[in-house]
């Protein structure tokens, strides 16, 4: 985590300061997942979402992985096929959004190290010579918060948290998830869309 300047009591409060500070320095943070062709050392992003600290999403695409190819065990887990790749984008076409898009931010996802990894393989399949981003792991945070002595998977924080979230490891709806489970430690009410006066307009949004 972030080395902080405040001093703290407990690692509790230092993390429950963290989350607050994520969610209200919107210019500071976003949040981001990724679905990939599998778990190897030249595994590539197939699926990237990217969204802000209120919830805005910034990037939601499928991607074309250099060799086309994705592992079956891959297919299995997120659904999401060659054929639905095919004519997709590469991660070289997108990069340049991408990179305007996280700027100077600090980048947010629940497994920085795999989301990283992942990140640079398909920056290097494609020849594009990656640049410092600066990461963090919530997972790492959350884990050291609840001191549970062993990673916690996003569908068992937001089980924790009671969360209603039914995992379909698509990219958007895991990094939605994981500022779910931000806005729960930090103890926020989810905000109210802006032109919405209240929850009843909200249901009737929703109920359409």
């Amino acid at each position: 985590m972030i080395k902080r300047t405040k001093e703290f009591d407990s690692y509790q409060e230092y993390f429950e300061d963290w989350c607050n500070e994520v969610l209200s320095e919107e210019d500071k943070y976003m949040l981001l997942d990724t679905e990939t062709t599998g778990l190897g050392s030249k595994s590539q992003i197939v699926e990237l979402a990217i969204i802000g600290p209120s919830c805005e999403v910034l990037y939601n695409k499928l991607m074309r992985p250099s060799t086309g190819r994705i592992t079956q065990e891959a297919v299995a887990i997120h659904h999401i096929t060659e054929e639905m790749v095919s004519t997709a984008p590469s991660f070289k076409d997108e990069w340049p959004e991408i990179r305007r898009i996280i700027g100077d931010r600090i980048v947010l996802s629940w497994n920085w190290s795999f989301d990283e990894r992942m990140l640079k393989q398909s920056a290097a399949a494609h020849k594009i010579e990656w640049p410092f981003i600066n990461g963090e792991c919530a997972m790492l945070g959350y884990t050291e918060y609840y001191q549970l002595g062993k990673w916690e998977k996003l569908q068992d924080a937001c089980k924790r948290e009671k969360i209603d979230f039914q995992q379909d490891h698509r990219a958007l709806g895991d990094v939605m998830a994981t500022l779910e489970v931000i806005r729960a430690v930090a103890k926020k009410e989810l905000p109210k869309p802006p032109d919405l006066q209240d929850w009843d307009d909200v249901r009737k949004v929703l109920e359409g």
